[in-house]
Order: C-alpha cells, then structure tokens, then sequence
C-alpha cells in the first residue's frame, strides 16, 4: 500500500477521534457527568390557586416547595424532607418533614423542576430560594453542591433570581476554578445547553 496514502488514513482517523473527544468532553461539562454525586436533592415548585383569595390580600400569588432527597444509587427510596410555602421569594411558613441526614461530606446534586409548565415568575423566585435554603443546609451539614440542575426554559429567570438574592457570576474563573471565600455553585440547565457558575460572599 501507498505509504503516503496510510500516513493520510491514519491523520484522518487522529482527527476524527480528536473531534469526537471534544465534542464528547462538551457534553459531558453540558451534562455535569464530570461533576459527580452520592445524593439529588429535589425540589418541585407548584404555583398555588385560590391561597389567601379574599379582597384586599397582599399574600398572592402563594408557591409550594417539595423538597425530598434520594442517594443517587437508589431513587426508588427518596425521604421527603420539607415543604416551603413562598410569597414574592419570601417563605412564609415550613414543613419539617425529615432531619437533613446525608453522610457528612458526600456531594450532593439539586434538581428543580416544575408541577405545571410553563413556570410562573413567582415560582423561578422560589425555586431560587429553595436552591440557597438547601445550599445552606449542605454547607452546614459538611455536603459539597457539585451541580444545580433547572429546567432550560426557566434557566435564566432562576439565573436573574440567584443574583437577586447576592450570588455573584463567576465570569473569569469558571465553574473548575472556585473562589476560595465563597459558597460555590454550579448551575446548568436541563436539558443540557447553559451553565453558570456563581459564588456567595
């Protein structure tokens, strides 16, 4: 065989793999696959009707977070944890459910996702809520938050919410360069295609 036509095969298959290796190693940060897990933390929000419906209510619109947990390894066996009702980001009363009993020091992984679509703007606001309440709870309980996952249509409403409530986009360092300071936060969407990091002081 032609030398020069094997050493041209052989540069095409490099390029080929070097292609596929990139375009695997973007989905996988898309995916968070590089960012493992032992818990998901889930959270659901559902816009509430008729709460506190009487003239002169300054209580609507009222949003319900479920919150339960599951090791990764087994879904089939989640703990309901809390319920938080929200008005305008702020809750207004809690379910204690369950103790936050994760093993100190696994990771975790927070999932929100909606009961009714689209999401309600009061309900991206409590879904931003929910993420630092149980931030707070991990990074109190020694629980590392590897990823924050949101649905991608409500992505950048959730993202606008985080800032609201003072956590500061990563823009230089990235999601693998960590602010030493700072509680540290990843958040892609589901499915894949944004991410940002953040950081709370």
């Amino acid at each position: 065989m032609n030398k020069n036509l094997v050493a041209r095969t052989r540069i095409a298959a490099i390029l080929v793999a070097c292609s596929l290796v990139g375009m695997l190693t973007q989905r996988a940060q898309a995916d968070g696959v590089n960012r493992p897990y032992d818990w998901l933390v889930n959270v659901q929000t559902q816009q509430l009707s008729r709460q506190f419906e009487y003239t002169g209510s300054t209580l609507r619109p009222v949003v319900k977070t479920s919150m339960k947990y599951y090791e990764d390894s087994d879904p089939s066996r989640s703990t309901d944890y809390e319920y938080i009702w929200y008005h305008d980001a702020k809750p207004l009363g809690v379910e204690k459910l369950h103790t936050f009993d994760l093993r100190s020091g696994d990771a975790i992984a927070i999932n929100i996702e909606h009961k009714n679509s689209p999401a309600t703007q009061a309900e991206h606001k409590a879904a931003a809520n929910a993420i630092i309440h149980i931030v707070l709870d991990a990074y109190l309980n020694r629980n590392s938050v590897a990823l924050v996952k949101v649905p991608f249509d409500s992505f950048d409403d959730i993202i606008a919410e985080l800032q609201v409530e003072h956590f500061v986009l990563q823009n230089d360092s990235g999601a693998d360069s960590p602010n030493p300071t700072g509680v540290n936060i990843f958040v892609a969407s589901d499915p894949p295609g944004k991410s940002n990091s953040f950081t709370y002081f």
